[in-house]
């Protein structure tokens, strides 16, 4: 095939170091944080995703789709991510 897939996931950057950084746009790019690996960081940025759409942002949100993982392994890995202020705080009024 000559086509490579980079980047199979929505708001997922692979840094220098190997991280899987994930940022998410609202009025700009929000650092939702940096996790060992792929899949971790796509259902990060689901997370942040859900949050800021509960919160009234009106934004359609591509969902990384997770194929192969259990329904209670992503709602276990969904639990463990944590989320930053720095987005569960913004709402439509901001």
């Amino acid at each position: 095939s000559n086509i490579k897939v980079i980047n199979a996931f929505n708001g997922v950057r692979i840094d220098e170091k190997g991280r899987f950084d994930v940022r998410i746009h609202v009025n700009g790019y929000i650092r939702v944080g940096r996790y060992k690996d792929a899949l971790t960081a796509a259902i990060a940025y689901n997370k942040a995703a859900d949050i800021l759409m509960e919160n009234g942002i009106e934004k359609a949100y591509s969902a990384n789709y997770i194929d192969g993982l259990s329904p209670k392994s992503y709602a276990d890995i969904y639990a463990s991510v944590t989320s930053p202020t720095a987005y569960i705080n913004i709402t439509a009024k901001n």
